[in-house]
């Protein structure tokens, strides 16, 4: 669980400099994403019995949950800012 933690909070931070830029915006948002994806795929690899906890695919997993939570509030976010030129 402690993994999973650091992982998503890693991800999380990544993705906001990766999202946000390097504004001054809120960072809490992003990084809770990131924690919050690592968590559900964390769970639902675990009881759906694709892999077990100690298993080196979870690390794969949380990544990647993390990853989509985090491309899907990119995407929001870009999409909800009007463009002028």
């Amino acid at each position: 669980m402690v993994s999973t933690f650091i992982v998503g909070l890693t991800l999380g931070l990544v993705g906001k400099y990766l999202v946000l830029g390097n504004s001054s915006s809120n960072f809490v948002v992003p990084v809770f994403l990131g924690i919050l994806g690592a968590f559900i795929a964390h769970f639902l690899g675990g009881s759906t019995g694709w892999y077990r906890s100690d298993d080196p695919i979870g690390f794969v997993a949380t990544s990647a949950g993390s990853i989509l939570l985090l491309a899907i509030y990119g995407v929001l976010i870009h999409r909800n800012k009007k463009v002028s030129y």
